[in-house]
């Protein structure tokens, strides 16, 4: 089992209202793994339009 396996788990058991992307986390994530999010999720998923904790990491490249 690998850390998308695990996300994807956690996820459908606590079952959230909301599921947001963070920056820089679609980098890190396969296309596979949002695909299946967002498959799982429909309209509960979005990506994240730039918060403060965002942009921070955009700023110091993580």
């Amino acid at each position: 089992i690998d850390y998308e396996d695990i996300l994807i788990s956690a996820l459908i058991t606590i079952a959230p209202a909301r599921v947001v992307l963070h920056s820089p986390g679609p980098a890190y994530l396969t296309a596979h793994t949002v695909a299946t999010l967002q498959a799982v999720f429909r309209d509960q998923v979005a990506e994240c339009p730039g918060c403060r904790f965002c942009l921070g990491m955009d700023e110091a490249g993580r």
